[in-house]
């Protein structure tokens, strides 16, 4: 479901026992400690369905790589050791598999 490009978004009918309509399928119990369900939902949501690379720009100031479709992040780490963040958008429908990122021109023109 997850890699499926029309799947935008998921519902959970609840997630503690305490105020779930079937208890036991909550992921945290009623003292809010979690059920290894919720340990594999935070693990997917945390880690495993976050984009994480390391890239190098092209010297016109592209780089490419495969993306999670969402609102993203890009912490670009520039020649003289500055750290800018811009933001990257990939749209459901969007092939998310190569984005490109552009970086502004006054990043990339040669210094004198």
């Amino acid at each position: 479901m997850f890699a499926h490009p029309t799947v935008t978004g998921i519902t959970m009918w609840g997630f503690w026992e305490g105020d779930h309509w079937i208890p036991q399928a909550a992921n945290w119990r009623q003292d809010w400690s979690p059920r290894p369900s919720a340990e594999v939902y935070e693990e997917l949501l945390g880690h495993t369905w976050r984009t994480h690379l390391q890239l190098t720009t092209q010297p016109n100031g592209t780089a490419e790589g495969r993306v999670f479709v969402g609102h993203l992040q890009a912490e670009i780490v520039l020649a003289d050791g500055k750290t800018i963040v811009l933001p990257l958008e990939v749209a459901a429908g969007q092939d998310p598999a190569v984005q490109i990122l552009q970086l502004p021109a006054s990043l990339t023109r040669p210094r004198s």
